[in-house]
């Protein structure tokens, strides 16, 4: 393991032994490059901004307000170099300014760190609020000087960063992130990925989130390898772009949610591929949402004559309450699926997906549903995890369901992740805020999603919503939104749409869809790592302040 306790002590000794080589190159919505900085660069402008923290109060908080861009790392390592905690959020649009300001509220920062491009934004979605007088510096109009910052040894234990939580099944929550945690996590990830420093990674998850954060722009740091970061809205609109970076770059490193993987597949087009070559990817991980054995044998089968080998699938688990990685790999060994009748306690009615092993760090107890006492034996139930990169907490949230093993004292963080473990590793079947019981039947809104998408070739694929509400009268009613494709939406007959998707509901799962509505794709809210915000999409159909002009039909 690193001897270093922070990973700004990592960077500084790169900036010493690596001077000249690139930490990080920044490409726009085309491929371009519009920036790249050196380790020593890196280095240097990162302690000229700490210099500049000096005058806020140690551990502080700092608010990062910044796109990707080459200001992003050096605000953030600024922010650890000068003992501030670095508080990374997304840039504000028109659905994301009450998160912020509840952000704000919950982390009560010093100040916010920003650019001048974002800076009239950031200021517009501030007034009128408490926070309108707030200090907002834009990062690139500091001057670059050669004052640098008296560092000092970071304890490991001192707080780096407050990671907010994506939203996708509650309201945000700052989790603690210390040093130490940053440093064990990143030693798994070595393990697991087996990066080297003539390694590239290439990355477009959004930086303000864990997999953005730890797994894109810090792991490659701390291994002293090349980063590429391209921006999500370049991803979106151009998936295939993401491939063809991978291929100019030779990237070993690289991967992203589900969706994307399905959204690189939709996009495929025959002959017009031809520059795009795969052989250098050796960890296409594939994480943050569940992950579908369906979906990893599309991007197989349509870019193996690319050059992409199967072996380098590597789905994985983890989260920002544990950092980020808690299992994947073993590297090279590919997708390990368990057919349906042969999950664990009838986990759920389709093929499973194994993602990967336990690292040896961390510890798994598996909590049966419907009971706080730990699991006697391992079967289906909550996932709760232990070891040196799990989190304490929230910020200013006090923990109070930890999980105590009995047989050996040690504390367990409870995820809210529903799975099982095997001889394979761990198998991740769903979010337990995000389990319907019609019935008396547990079911995972996935499974019905995966049945209504592969039920017609115009329904998108991940653009699937299930869930249930309450009705006085039956108990649950199990609710479907499914996106359509926009060149198909007004030729669609949508009441025989409707029944056979019921159909091959009830055929699947024995449930009956009480309500159906076909809207246009973008139309379900999604977290800004990609995730579906259920819980959110049923507030808002139910308060009836659902994008009507997004509704399609409604069956």
């Amino acid at each position: 393991m690193n001897a270093a306790n922070a990973i700004t002590q990592v960077l500084e000794e790169h900036s010493a032994k690596s001077a000249d080589e690139t930490a990080y190159i920044f490409l726009d919505d085309q491929g371009e490059e519009t920036g790249r900085i050196t380790y020593s660069e890196l280095f240097k402008r990162a302690n000229s901004f700490a210099a500049r923290l000096a005058c806020y109060e140690e551990q502080a908080r700092i608010v990062v307000i910044l796109p990707t861009s080459v200001e992003f790392p050096i605000a953030m390592l600024g922010c650890m170099l000068a003992g501030k905690i670095a508080v990374p959020l997304p840039v504000p649009n028109n659905h994301r300014t009450g998160n912020m300001l509840a952000m704000l509220d919950d982390c009560q920062p010093s100040c916010i760190i920003s650019s001048g491009s974002i800076l009239s934004t950031v200021k517009a979605k501030l007034a009128g609020t408490k926070w309108q007088s707030l200090k907002v510096v834009a990062l690139d109009d500091c001057p670059n000087d050669d004052h640098i910052h008296q560092g000092r040894i970071i304890d490991s234990h001192s707080i780096a960063l407050l990671q907010y939580t994506s939203g996708s099944t509650s309201e945000p929550k700052g989790v603690i992130v210390r040093h130490g945690n940053i440093m064990a996590n990143h030693q798994m990830l070595k393990d697991a990925f087996g990066l080297e420093r003539t390694d590239t990674v290439v990355g477009w998850a959004p930086l303000h989130h864990d997999q953005g954060l730890i797994g894109n722009l810090l792991h490659p740091l701390y291994i002293g390898a090349k980063c590429v970061l391209m921006s999500p809205m370049a991803f979106l609109r151009s998936p295939l772009l993401w491939l063809r970076v991978i291929t100019r770059f030779r990237a070993h490193t690289s991967g992203g949610p589900n969706f994307a993987f399905n959204l690189c597949v939709d996009r495929y087009r025959p002959g017009q591929c031809d520059d795009i070559e795969l052989s250098s990817w050796k960890i296409a991980f594939n994480g943050a949402e569940p992950i579908s054995a369906a979906t990893i044998r599309r991007f197989c089968t349509t870019f193996e004559p690319f050059g992409f080998v199967a072996g380098s699938m590597f789905p994985c688990y983890g989260m920002a309450e544990a950092t980020l990685f808690v299992s994947g790999g073993p590297k090279g060994a590919g997708s390990v699926f368990l057919p349906q009748d042969k999950a664990a306690d009838g986990a759920v009615a389709k093929e499973l997906v194994c993602s990967g092993v336990v690292h040896p760090e961390i510890s798994v107890l598996i909590r049966p549903l419907g009971d706080r006492g730990p699991a006697l034996e391992p079967h289906l139930g909550e996932i709760c995890i232990a070891g040196p990169s799990v989190t304490s907490g929230y910020w200013r949230r006090e923990r109070e369901d930890m999980v105590v093993d009995p047989k050996t004292g040690v504390r367990y963080l409870p995820t809210g992740d529903i799975g099982f473990l095997s001889e394979e590793g761990i198998y991740v079947t769903g979010r337990r805020k995000e389990l319907m019981i019609v019935r008396g039947k547990n079911i995972y809104p996935y499974d019905i999603e995966r049945t209504i998408t592969e039920s017609h070739a115009t329904f998108q694929q991940g653009g699937c919503a299930v869930f249930s509400v309450a009705n006085e009268e039956a108990g649950e009613d199990v609710v479907a939104v499914q996106e359509v494709a926009r060149a198909a939406r007004h030729s669609l007959a949508y009441d025989e749409l409707a029944g056979l998707v019921r159909k091959n509901v009830i055929r699947d799962h024995d449930i009956r869809l009480n309500r159906l509505y076909f809207v246009t794709p973008g139309y379900i809210p999604r977290t800004t790592s990609g995730k579906i915000r259920r819980v959110a999409l049923a507030s808002s159909l139910q308060a009836q302040t659902a994008k009507q002009a997004g509704i399609v039909a409604t069956c």
